[in-house]
């Protein structure tokens, strides 16, 4: 007998997209499965003979599970809005589906979903090769090498952002904003703790890290006593301990014709984490610091000249001399003194024991540090050397001056 035409249009006819069923899926760990079915607008998983539904905000696209641990599995269901594609996630326990808030922004949980569109992916990752996939949201910014990533760990019932593994990646290395500075030796940089005698600073190494571009990414640079050493950034790994909230960065770079590596890791140190350069020679290798260590100071520069000069000195000794007052100069390498601005020059070829130079049209002066609470001044001679900078020599005998504060004078 034939079969009537409309029976075989509808055997032949698409299941629609909002009747997705999945089966055969076990969601809360009991070793049972489930049966997981969306419908227009409600979710519905069978159990045991039981079901349980919730209603949809919007008519839903797909469900599908995200295994988030060997024992753990979200739904996500996903349908549009407002142009986008929207993910909400949903946990089934106690025989019960519960909704996963999701923050949007730091410490608020101010919508139930995640929705992607354009350039912007939603996808679940072990990014911390811990086992636990992560909630992963990518948006490839115009030159299509740069990423700005998003990430959440579900934690508590939440989805919650996790920093240490968000932020901007450009040809797969992580940009971190922190690394950005000027890094010498370890053992030159304890100097500024003493602040006193910095020629071994003036003739450490020194590393720079900019991060600079429209997308930016790693500019990085060393200096010696020789000139200056192009670096060239091959590749980057980073590995993140989520549960102490520590990671380790390591760039491998090109330099003085040597494969090194710069190592970050910020378990090192908790306030300003050291970097160790291995692998580009004994002269470069060892462990860096930045300079200044406080980051209200833009530049080493700005430290010395609005904190360690910047004051009141007292003069030592029986002659009768005033007060001498240094104020800041208007931009991070100049102070005010005797009413003239100067310009600092810490790296200026200078005679012992001085450390510093200030220069003007007017003159010169030479700053002996001797401590964080005395200065020794004598007039100087400086001269520019177009290769090596200024060069400078002691016009007069040193003064020297104690900050008022130090000797227990009120200001």
């Amino acid at each position: 007998m034939a079969i009537p035409w409309i029976l075989v249009l509808l055997l032949c006819w698409p299941a629609p997209l909002w009747a997705k069923t999945i089966v055969s899926l076990d969601l809360d760990a009991d070793g049972k499965t489930e049966t997981v079915a969306i419908e227009a607008q409600s979710l519905t998983v069978q159990s045991g003979g039981r079901e349980m539904s919730v209603a949809l905000e919007h008519a839903a696209l797909a469900v599908e599970p995200v295994p988030l641990a060997p024992r753990l599995v979200l739904l996500a269901v996903t349908y549009r809005f407002k142009g986008s594609r929207c993910y909400q996630f949903y946990r089934y326990r106690s025989r019960r589906l519960e909704v996963v808030p999701v923050e949007v922004d730091d410490d608020e949980f101010a919508d139930n979903r995640v929705c992607a569109s354009g350039q912007t992916q939603v996808r679940w990752s072990d990014l911390n090769t811990d086992g636990t996939a992560e909630l992963v949201v990518e948006e490839s910014l115009n030159t299509g090498k740069s990423v700005r990533r998003r990430v959440y760990e579900y934690l508590d019932g939440s989805f919650g952002t996790v920093p240490l593994l968000s932020g901007l990646l450009v040809d797969g290395v992580p940009v971190l904003a922190q690394l950005r500075g000027t890094y010498y030796k370890a053992e030159a940089i304890a100097a500024i703790d003493s602040l006193q005698e910095l020629a071994g600073l003036r003739t450490s190494p020194a590393l720079t890290i900019n991060i600079q571009g429209p997308l930016p990414g790693y500019q990085l640079g060393l200096k010696t006593s020789a000139g200056e050493t192009p670096v060239t950034l091959v590749s980057a790994q980073r590995s993140v301990d989520l549960r102490r909230g520590e990671q380790v960065l390591t760039l491998s770079v090109l330099a003085t014709g040597r494969n090194g590596r710069i190592i970050y890791d910020s378990a090192a140190d908790l306030t300003d984490p050291p970097l160790v350069v291995v692998g580009l020679g004994r002269e470069l290798d060892g462990i860096y610091r930045p300079a200044p260590y406080d980051p209200k100071w833009s530049s080493f520069e700005a430290y010395l000249t609005q904190d360690v000069l910047v004051g009141t000195w007292i003069p030592v000794g029986p002659e009768s001399r005033e007060p001498l007052r240094i104020e800041a100069g208007g931009a991070s390498n100049a102070v005010t003194l005797f009413s003239h601005r100067y310009a600092l020059d810490w790296k200026a070829r200078l005679g012992s024991p001085f450390d510093l130079a200030l220069l003007s049209e007017v003159g010169s002066w030479l700053i002996d540090l001797r401590g964080s609470g005395a200065i020794a001044i004598a007039p100087g001679r400086c001269t520019q050397e177009s290769a090596r900078g200024n060069s400078c020599t002691a016009a007069g005998a040193p003064v020297l001056y104690r900050r008022r504060e130090e000797i227990g004078v009120r200001p």
